[in-house]
């Protein structure tokens, strides 16, 4: 009776909280909106890849993941932070800043492709699969479609509109899988997932353009061009750093393993990161635009992540022990039998994605209050552990030895996170264990 009488006040907690106009009421609000638009989109990107896994052999995923890696790396190498300016920017919902940062990203789009587009020969030879060529060609037209839509689309997680945001991202995701699966009855082999991620491109830049239409100017505000590559210098970098710490397992396998164990490996990692993608679209969505916000408050900041963090770990540290348990049953059943090869893989990468979820937190802090190159020294940290030790503890303990290292990149990560944040908003170590601790509140200070 007790714990029903708490579980009622909880969810009453919850209503109240998201009345009213304030900062904390529309988080409260833009949270629920997302949390079960995403939930939905989560439920059928894996109901997605559960049929794709009995209709597709393994290799094809493995293939697949090879592609989506070298095209994220090559993305993010130029990558500087445009969606983020414009959230951060007090002035970044003007016609004048939102026509820079249209030209720039149709500019880095083109470059990526040309750039892309020649050097997918020397990829191909890399991996000695001459298959990849026109696999990754095709690819990059995700790359154009990506820089082509509409900069008006940053504007809704700016303004909290987390609602169309959702109709327009779920409803290319729902066509994409649809096409995906369409094409995989009849083609049987990884064209089916390349296209249906093309297709999933091109329909989001069709919905953006139509739903929050901008009409780009030759008249170039240098003020805000300024403003933006200044913000753009503190992103440099940051992206590309992301992406290798979270794809180098991928470019190690696809060279070290068969493509059938790289598919395997790639569908496990994937249900693993699923409540860390959950919570980076909702929870973590709402965090940037309501730290920027408050970024002068540190106070608030400071018991907003301890909050937050005590919340994340009371949910994830009991799911990822059930998991672990239960890690055969899980794949056995979402992909199929041959899939429980890469049960200890699977709750290695669990833990991993626990603290991932953490990192996220932390990093909007930094870009919140505008300092995203104090979040790089982290990233620089984990890929470089990753970059250091990948290739050796793959060589000898295959998957699991991948797995392996990317949970204790990110057990180190978090911790200095912690240790450096202090000087930023005056988190303490003690703070962060206690968070740790199920039945004890946190030590937020004034």
């Amino acid at each position: 009776m007790i714990l029903f009488d708490k579980l009622r006040k909880a969810v009453s907690d919850k209503i109240i909280l998201t009345q009213g106009d304030g900062l904390k009421a529309r988080s409260a609000r833009s949270s629920l909106i997302l949390a079960s638009g995403v939930f939905f989109e989560r439920v059928v990107g894996l109901v997605r890849n559960m049929i794709l896994a009995r209709m597709l052999a393994p290799e094809n995923f493995g293939l697949m993941a090879i592609v989506l890696a070298v095209m994220a790396v090559l993305e993010s190498f130029t990558d500087i932070g445009i969606k983020q300016s414009v959230i951060y920017n007090q002035e970044g919902n003007k016609k004048e800043y939102l026509n820079v940062i249209w030209w720039i990203q149709i500019l880095r789009a083109a470059g990526i492709f040309i750039t892309a587009f020649l050097i997918a020969p020397v990829i191909c030879r890399f991996y000695g699969k001459p298959e990849l060529l026109n696999l990754l060609r095709i690819s990059f037209l995700v790359v154009v479609f990506n820089g082509l839509t509409s900069p008006c689309l940053y504007l809704l997680d700016k303004e909290f509109r987390f609602v169309k945001s959702l109709c327009l991202i779920q409803g290319s995701s729902i066509i994409g899988t649809m096409a995906s699966i369409g094409l995989a009855l009849y083609m049987r082999n990884v064209w089916a997932l390349v296209i249906g991620q093309v297709g999933q491109s091109a329909v989001q830049c069709l919905l953006s353009n139509i739903y929050c239409p901008f009409i780009p100017t030759l008249n170039f505000d240098r003020k805000y061009l300024r403003e933006v590559l200044s913000f753009g210098r503190g992103m440099a970098g940051l992206s590309f750093l992301t992406v290798i710490a979270m794809e180098t397992d991928i470019f190690v396998m696809g060279k070290l393993l068969p493509s059938a164990q790289v598919g395997m490996y790639a569908l496990a990692l994937t249900l693993a990161q699923q409540p860390r993608f959950l919570f980076s679209q909702t929870i973590g969505r709402v965090l940037l635009p309501a730290f920027a916000e408050k970024q002068n408050d540190k106070t608030a900041l400071r018991n907003a992540v301890v909050t937050i963090l005590k919340n994340m770990l009371l949910i994830g540290v009991p799911l990822s022990i059930l998991v672990a348990f239960g890690s055969k049953i899980i794949l056995s059943v979402v992909y199929g039998a041959q899939f429980s090869a890469v049960a200890v893989p699977f709750t290695l990468l669990c833990f991993a994605t626990l603290f991932n979820a953490q990192a996220i937190v932390l990093a909007q802090v930094y870009i919140g209050m505008g300092l995203p190159y104090l979040h790089r020294r982290y990233v620089t940290l984990i890929a470089g552990l990753i970059v250091i030790l990948m290739y050796p503890v793959i060589k000898w303990f295959g998957l699991s030895g991948a797995a392996g290292v990317l949970l204790f990149s990110h057990i180190i990560g978090v911790f200095m996170q912690i240790v450096w944040m202090k000087n930023v908003i005056g988190i303490r170590m003690k703070d962060y264990i206690y968070c740790w601790l199920p039945f004890r509140l946190s030590p937020i200070r004034n």
